[in-house]
């Protein structure tokens, strides 16, 4: 399986099939607010707030987290789906 592969069934597995990517509570935030920059500590692999936001900045120190954002393209592919 590629990586490309491998980044969108985690994500998918760990938030898209459990419903829990938020997205309702981003989009509150970016109604109420308007933020362009936005950091998210502690995000683990949870990229929701890139579906909504133009730009983010994600930090965890988990070697989980690490790996999956290492592959750059398949996070930007996962993204724009």
């Amino acid at each position: 399986m590629s990586n490309s592969r491998n980044t969108t069934d985690r994500y998918q597995r760990v938030y898209g099939d459990l419903r829990f990517e938020r997205i309702d509570l981003f989009e509150h935030i970016q109604k109420k607010y308007h933020p362009i920059e936005v950091l998210y500590p502690g995000c683990s692999i949870h990229i929701s707030p890139a579906f909504v936001f133009p730009y983010v900045v994600f930090v965890d120190q988990d070697p989980a987290a690490t790996e999956f954002f290492f592959d750059q393209k398949a996070l930007i592919d996962l993204i724009k789906q």
